[in-house]
């Protein structure tokens, strides 16, 4: 091999690995965006629903969370997300990110089925506080964000 070819190869793996590494960092801001964006979507009568929210890499939590002494605030679900964000720097290419939140009551809340009504529960059944849902909603609003931004990109790459 030339050196002129072992110097190609040495870029070319320089290359991909700035690649990967860009891609992880990338897919770690979104996986962030999309829990922060649920946590403070998700509506707090004491805050267990909202502190319940985990990450996981490459595994599911079966973690619940036991609030006590008042209602978790805005405030306290950025604290959440960043206590989640460390969770995080094991992600590699390849590895899955779990989102998850074991309430027992998490799916009433995300796909509406309160029966009965009351002031804070829509006519579908939802939440009047979270009426489309958290999670979902939140990667709605992130793959519209990546969606722009690709037609964006799209449209200045000509």
């Amino acid at each position: 091999m030339t050196d002129s070819t072992r110097q190609f190869k040495s870029d070319l793996e320089k290359f991909a690995r700035a690649v990967d590494i860009g891609i992880e960092v990338v897919v770690k801001k979104i996986a962030i965006d999309i829990f922060t964006a649920t946590v403070r979507r998700t509506p707090v009568a004491k805050g267990a629903l909202r502190a319940s929210w985990v990450i996981g890499v490459n595994i599911v939590s079966s973690d619940i969370v036991n609030v006590s002494g008042g209602k978790l605030s805005k405030s306290g679900a950025t604290a959440i997300a960043n206590q989640q964000k460390s969770k995080l720097s094991k992600f590699k290419l390849g590895d899955s990110i779990n989102i998850t939140n074991n309430q027992p009551y998490c799916l009433v809340v995300e796909y509406g089925m309160f029966s009965g009504s009351g002031p804070k529960i829509t006519a579908q059944g939802y939440s009047t506080q979270a009426p489309k849902g958290m999670l979902r909603k939140s990667i709605q609003e992130i793959e519209a964000g990546i969606d722009s931004a690709n037609t964006e990109f799209d449209r200045i790459r000509g």
